[in-house]
């Protein structure tokens, strides 16, 4: 989902505040570890730079020996954890996934082309959805999705936008799970570099 923000940021300077908080919540981000606790801050840290009330995020990692899925907490929906079943969304996070695109879904009583989605609408009261890849240069890593209460067509510039976001999450997830093969068991500063990379691009768009 990598591509070039400055292409975009000409007729979207207005957008660079929101960028902003965005690469804060990467540099939060790179801070973690393992990918438990990611996941646990994920739609915390998410929620300043994005609008949404229900999110789910499909892990696809080569080495494990199945697809991890997590969900927000009952207990605590500021965080993800391991779901223990395949959630509703799993059609539109798949097609996201396989054909690496966004599945965007502006109204979800009007939608017909993925499985689940009256019963997101009539189980978890969502009027909207959206599921977009998390993917690097290297991986694809999964998909993330998120659902809001309003129905909401979202604009060419806002799935650019949730674009940038995903491969924020994806860098991060990337460098977590890189971090058992290199020596110095830290973060590397892949997402650093983009995100100095992006600001760059940002200043001069607007």
């Amino acid at each position: 989902m990598n591509g070039g923000l400055g292409s975009s940021m000409n007729n979207s300077a207005h957008l660079a505040p929101r960028y902003e908080a965005l690469f804060r919540v990467s540099d939060c981000l790179r801070a973690h570890q393992d990918i438990e606790g990611l996941f646990r801050v994920l739609p915390l840290q998410l929620h300043p730079v994005l609008d949404f009330n229900y999110m789910s995020v499909f892990l696809n990692i080569e080495s494990a020996d199945e697809a991890s899925w997590y969900v927000l907490d009952d207990d605590d929906q500021s965080a993800l954890t391991v779901a223990r079943a395949v959630p509703i969304e799993q059609a539109h996070v798949s097609w996201a996934f396989e054909h690496q695109q966004p599945a965007i879904i502006g109204k979800l009583d009007q939608e017909v082309r993925f499985s689940g989605s009256k019963q997101l609408l009539s189980e978890r009261g969502l009027q909207s959805g959206c599921a977009v890849p998390i993917t690097t240069t290297h991986r694809r890593l999964g998909a993330m999705f998120l659902g809001s209460e309003r129905p909401c067509p979202r604009s060419e510039e806002e799935v650019r936008f949730l674009s940038f976001v995903a491969d924020r999450v994806a860098l991060a997830v990337d460098d977590v799970l890189s971090q058992g093969s290199r020596d110095d068991q830290g973060p590397s500063d892949s997402l650093y570099k983009e995100n100095l990379a992006l600001r760059e691009e940002v200043a001069y768009g607007s």
